[in-house]
């Protein structure tokens, strides 16, 4: 999911019941609106996947399945364990 070079102030926003799955990266900008507050699930294999949140943050739990490492704004390589959850207010 890569908004990069989006226009026209994107939005994504979802309900505490809505969650989103994500089968590789996601890169959000800081010109979009990021209301989302449900789940956000990373899924694949692949390595080398990359989380830029702009600056927005997942107000609810972050879950990794599968044996992806991804790296985050800093590049900093995370690995991960499948299933990997980061629960809510962390």
């Amino acid at each position: 999911m890569n908004w990069t070079g989006a226009t026209g102030n994107p939005r994504l926003s979802g309900t505490a019941l809505q969650a989103i799955n994500i089968s590789g990266s996601m890169t959000l900008i800081p010109a979009m609106q990021y209301n989302h507050l449900g789940d956000v699930t990373f899924e694949g294999n692949e390595g080398g996947l990359i989380i830029d949140m702009a600056g927005f943050r997942i107000r609810r739990n972050l879950n990794f399945k599968g044996g992806a490492a991804a790296r985050g704004r800093s590049h900093q390589v995370l690995p991960l364990t499948a299933p990997y959850s980061v629960p809510e207010g962390v």
